[in-house]
């Protein structure tokens, strides 16, 4: 059996990641090529002649001496965590085939729940948005998807409800609720007259056998 393409894709392994993306001079080069790929350019005025603010890493025009950061504007702007932890939880995030929680990012970061909450949502929202100019056009197909909550009555029920087979039982389900709701009203009723009834006229006592005449 000939084996799935798309199943056995190489991927980046993790050695190949931390030789293209081990430090943060490395992720920093990145960033700058994709946000400036002809070179630097001012947001303000469009001059390309620049000098470097080493003590805060930023690029100042000599045109009209606007300062700018590379990460300006982007989801690593006004962050305190490195680059490298960026690019990492990026890695872990897109080779994970089942997805990963943020208490396992968490951990492989080195860094709190709290805050492997917020990279993964901030990097989930920037696929998003992304992906939402890109829709999908021809045969689609999805593997194993799950909507909505557990159903009861294991596969079957799963599969009925996929497939359409249980919308005619819900359907009588949902009709035959109100006389289910008269015949459990009606035996509550019989069962309060019943109760009243032996209150209200309770049965002689038997009598008891020191009573009894011999």
């Amino acid at each position: 059996m000939a084996r799935n393409v798309v199943q056995f894709q190489k991927g980046l392994s993790e050695p190949a990641f931390d030789r293209q993306y081990g430090t943060e001079e490395q992720c920093r080069a990145v960033v700058i090529g994709l946000r400036w790929p002809d070179g630097f350019r001012c947001p303000a005025c469009g001059g390309r002649e620049h000098s470097m603010v080493t003590t805060r890493d930023l690029f100042q025009c000599r045109a009209c001496r606007r300062q700018t950061s590379p990460i300006a504007g982007t989801i690593f702007a006004s962050t305190k965590l490195a680059l490298r932890t960026w690019f990492r939880a990026i890695y872990h995030l897109t080779q994970s085939k089942q997805g990963i929680s943020s208490i396992e990012l968490g951990r492989r970061l080195g860094v709190t729940q709290t805050t492997a909450w917020t990279v993964k949502h901030k990097l989930k929202q920037v696929m998003m948005e992304r992906n939402a100019t890109k829709p999908l056009t021809g045969r689609v197909e999805i593997d194993d998807a799950y909507l909505g909550g557990e159903r009861s009555g294991g596969k079957l029920a799963e599969t009925r409800s996929v497939c359409g087979w249980g919308e005619a039982h819900q359907a009588r389900r949902r009709s035959s609720l109100p006389s289910r709701r008269r015949r459990r009203a009606s035996r509550f009723a019989s069962s309060s007259a019943a109760s009243q009834a032996s209150a209200v006229h309770p049965s002689p006592a038997l009598p008891s056998a020191a009573s009894i005449p011999d």
